[in-house]
């Protein structure tokens, strides 16, 4: 499968992995946070979601690491369900990419995780971001919350750290050495951008030419 992104001019030649090695690279992620995914009642489940993953390297480790915090079976049949493809991206295979890394965002089921997370957007792709200058920025921006003292502001920033390492252990920041930087790579920069044109409290995180048109994966995909 070949992936072009928009504004990219090379293309990146995704191979896909057999059954089992889709399945042992999927079952190590887990298992390295939650070694339930062996019981009788889970891995049937996991083989599943597993398969939604369609053999690729990226929606693989972007899905394990959504699925990896939850220990019981109706958890994860829950959260299966909603493995479901999205009408609006016709391609086969960007429609699989966009519904994993967006199932992802969503699985973080708190208003102000996904905020903070769009707001990463606003760097450029892949860019070292300074733990305590984002922090800062979340902070100053009121995504942490009200901010009307030095108390106040620490305790926020604190927040701020929570919530930065929660999105980088499920991998939608990627972290640097230390946890002293983060960057947001290109398909989660781009998901994070179309999003954000969906969601007039976000739009101002775009940038100039950054419109709601030029943010749908205009990518092309090849069997």
């Amino acid at each position: 499968m070949v992936y072009k992104l928009n504004r990219v001019q090379r293309f990146i030649k995704v191979m896909e992995l057999s059954l089992e090695e889709a399945w042992k690279m999927f079952r190590d992620i887990v298992r390295d946070s939650n070694p339930k995914i062996d019981s009788p009642d889970i891995q049937p489940i996991a083989k599943l979601v597993c398969k939604g993953c369609s053999r690729l390297h990226l929606l693989i480790y972007k899905i394990a690491n959504s699925f990896k915090l939850k220990e019981s079976a109706p958890s994860w049949w829950a959260r299966l369900e909603d493995l479901k493809p999205w009408p609006e991206i016709q391609n086969q295979g960007l429609q699989e990419l966009y519904l994993c890394l967006k199932f992802c965002y969503d699985e973080l089921k708190d208003k102000k995780k996904q905020k903070c997370f769009l707001y990463t957007s606003m760097y450029p792709a892949d860019c070292k971001v300074y733990t305590d200058y984002l922090v800062g920025c979340w902070a100053a921006q009121g995504l942490l919350g009200d901010v009307n003292d030095q108390r106040s502001y620490r305790s926020a920033c604190k927040c701020g750290i929570d919530i930065l390492e929660h999105l980088a252990n499920v991998s939608l920041l990627e972290k640097g050495e230390a946890m002293i930087y983060v960057n947001m790579n290109d398909c989660m920069r781009q998901l994070a951008l179309h999003i954000c044109s969906k969601d007039l409290e976000c739009s101002f995180y775009l940038k100039d030419g950054e419109d709601s048109e030029n943010l749908k994966f205009k990518s092309l995909a090849a069997g």
